[in-house]
């Protein structure tokens, strides 16, 4: 909270003394289903704003942008939503946040939506890992935008960002805090060529378990540069983190390549996550996204403007065992070592999950990375405890165009094949396919747009449902 109220004193300040640029946007909306739940695309990649009920929501926001007339030029946000549900009522606290910005560097405050990537129409948002499924968490995150050095003349430029965040929902182990930082190349042979190659670490930390036999987590600076160096856990660290490392660290390694025209964009690319050694050793090959993008850049109301397909395999996660009984596993070992007499493979991965933050990668009951890793559905004590399906084949189709050049959509299908986790494994391996259509109406005339969303799932992992969206918006300028 001591950076939400840093923050809007800030907005204030600078409302006050700095002339800009104000937008806002209003918007009032529905969502129905026949089932008690939301169908699955009606539901994610909201920003989790939209609560998976039936439901109806208002929401409201104000945005700066940059003045331009500063070396160090500064904007800001504000917006909030309010829904009644069947489950519950609730105003939720969506961005708040400055932005403080110098030439490529970028330093954000506060709740923030991650930049938008391939217009808004990938299943994650161009990131496997960090996608806009989830609300935004609090923090401070710095980004240095691609730069290069005069002597190398862009043929290789760089990319790098550092964030440190506040998961402060309720969560197995309270106040966990959050560490994240990558690093990106980019190559650039020729003019309409790119090839990028990236490495995103994450890592949760800090906090106090709900286990009273787990309790406080190390804390301090001599933990913080264990957590950000992927170092084991000292002596007030428990058995695991001092085997392995201090915390719940994974993250995912990237590669893109980019072919430039005037009139389109074509991007492939390429997700790997891990959660190890095993997983960056290549050992949980091929557990990948694979995507596949194309963009028009020269007619904005053609039938097709953008399209991307991607396929997600995780089932493999190194293997599905982490250990096997080894007698000869003695030597330098303590009996009571859980892996006395036994040999570690490194695998059994167990995406988005872990022993100690067992509410794994979640943020609010939502998936923080992609929406195909189905969380657990919260406990009697409201708590989420991880994901219950992590080893999945999907395929994910989005598009979006003008119908008749003249009523923008967006369409989203995707079909899994889903396996659970190796430790609970679900049975015959459910198939689930799920639709989702959304449209802006073109009534001109009228001081508002109308966007209508239906939506539909068939299979076996979610309930047969049927879903629909009516969404009212105004957005405009408040100051100028």
């Amino acid at each position: 909270m001591k950076i939400l109220y840093l923050t809007l004193f800030i907005f204030a300040a600078i409302t006050l003394f700095a002339q800009r640029t104000i937008t806002y946007k209003v918007s009032g909306e529905t969502n129905l289903s026949t089932e008690k739940n939301l169908p699955f695309w009606q539901v994610s990649n909201h920003y989790g704003v939209i609560p998976n009920a039936n439901n109806g929501l208002l929401y409201s926001g104000f945005f700066s942008d940059y003045t331009q007339k500063h070396a160090i030029d500064f904007a800001y946000g504000l917006s909030a939503a309010g829904y009644v549900s069947e489950d519950k009522n609730k105003i939720i606290l969506d961005e708040a946040f400055m932005r403080a910005k110098w030439k490529v560097a970028t330093l954000n405050i506060g709740c923030i939506h991650p930049e938008t990537e391939y217009n808004g129409i990938s299943s994650t948002n161009g990131n496997l890992i960090f996608s806009d499924n989830a609300r935004s968490i609090p923090g401070v995150h710095l980004n240095v935008d691609y730069f290069s050095f005069p002597f190398i003349k862009r043929f290789i430029e760089f990319k790098f960002n550092w964030g440190e965040y506040w998961m402060n929902d309720k969560r197995f182990v309270k106040n966990t805090l959050l560490h994240t930082k990558a690093v990106y190349v980019k190559l650039k042979p020729i003019k309409s060529i790119e090839f990028i190659a990236g490495f995103q670490h994450f890592a949760q930390w800090n906090g106090t378990s709900r286990n009273p036999q787990v309790g406080k987590q190390p804390d301090g600076l001599k933990n913080y540069l264990r957590v950000i160096w992927g170092k084991a856990g000292g002596a007030d660290a428990s058995f695991n983190d001092r085997e392995n490392l201090l915390g719940n660290h994974l993250g995912r390694q990237h590669y893109k390549l980019n072919y430039i025209h005037k009139n389109f964009l074509l991007s492939a690319y390429i997700d790997r996550p891990f959660e190890d050694n095993s997983g960056l050793l290549l050992r949980a090959f091929p557990d990948a996204l694979y995507g596949f993008y194309f963009g028009n850049k020269k007619n904005n109301n053609a039938w097709v403007t953008d399209f991307i397909y991607e396929f997600y395999y995780t089932k493999r996660q190194g293997g599905p065992v982490h250990d096997i009984p080894d007698p000869d596993n003695t030597q330098g070992k303590d009996p009571s070592d859980p892996f006395y007499k036994r040999f570690v493979l490194g695998g059994n991965d167990d995406y988005f999950n872990n022993s100690i933050h067992q509410s794994g990668w979640t943020y609010y009951g939502s998936t923080i990375g992609s929406p195909f890793f189905l969380p657990y559905a919260p406990n009697e004590e409201n708590i989420t405890m991880g994901i219950r399906n992590n080893r999945f084949v999907s395929h994910y189709i989005g598009i979006k165009g003008c119908f008749l050049k003249k009523i923008p959509y967006a369409l989203r299908a995707s079909y899994s094949m889903n396996y659970g986790r190796y430790s609970s494994p679900l049975d015959n391996h459910p198939r689930q396919i799920s639709l989702g259509l959304e449209s802006t109406l073109p009534f001109h005339k009228l001081p508002f747009n109308i966007h209508l969303g239906v939506y539909q799932d068939c299979g076996d992992l979610l309930p047969n449902n049927f879903g629909i969206t009516l969404k009212l918006t105004r957005q405009g300028t408040l100051l100028k």
